[in-house]
């Protein structure tokens, strides 16, 4: 090991350690980008089911508008339950699209529907 030292150069010992230090650096610095890449797209499935958790809510509230509602504002009360619905559904098609099969989340969405079914 001394001769491996002395044979070489003072600038080759002061530069050896230093790319060693660079390219730990590297390696590391990659693994957390691809770290955060990764999570990344984890962070936008939960987004997607955050929007079909949100619409929803909507149709909660809507649903306990529209059973309040008097005539005169049953038809607005109407519209917004319509509309809430139709972003569920939308919101719902964007989470199916993007591959995310979950059996509890389904049996809501049917429920939900089935709840909503009423005749026009």
């Amino acid at each position: 090991m001394e001769k491996l030292i002395t044979a070489l150069s003072f600038r080759t010992l002061l530069t050896l350690p230093s790319t060693v230090l660079m390219i730990s650096t590297l390696v590391f610095g990659g693994s957390i980008g691809w770290t955060i890449f990764t999570d990344y797209g984890d962070l936008k499935s939960a987004t997607k089911l955050e929007h079909v958790a949100v619409a929803a809510g909507e149709i909660l509230l809507a649903t306990g508008v529209e059973g309040s509602a008097t005539p005169q504002n049953l038809a607005g009360a109407r519209q917004r339950l319509n509309s809430a619905h139709d972003n569920f559904v939308s919101a719902f098609a964007d989470v199916a699209a993007s591959g995310f099969d979950d059996p509890l989340v389904s049996k809501y969405r049917l429920a939900l529907e089935k709840g909503l079914q009423r005749s026009h």
